[in-house]
């Protein structure tokens, strides 16, 4: 988070950005922990952005560098 643009300006902290992302994911009880129940939510709300199941897995893949 140390090279987050946002800090190297001087204008957010790396806690601020740290939890800004976690928000994302920690959505059903936000307590730092994120379950995979929140995980799973996170991705089937990006997935429904992609036109096909194939394109959200060929992006899962390579994101995720599974090959």
């Amino acid at each position: 988070m140390s090279k987050h643009p946002r800090v190297l300006s001087g204008e957010s902290d790396p806690k601020e950005i740290y939890l800004t992302f976690m928000s994302l994911w920690d959505t059903q009880v936000p307590d730092g922990i994120v379950t995979f129940d929140e995980f799973l939510d996170y991705f089937r709300d990006v997935s429904a952005s992609y036109d096909s199941d194939e394109a959200f897995i060929s992006m899962m893949i390579s994101a995720w560098k599974l090959q």
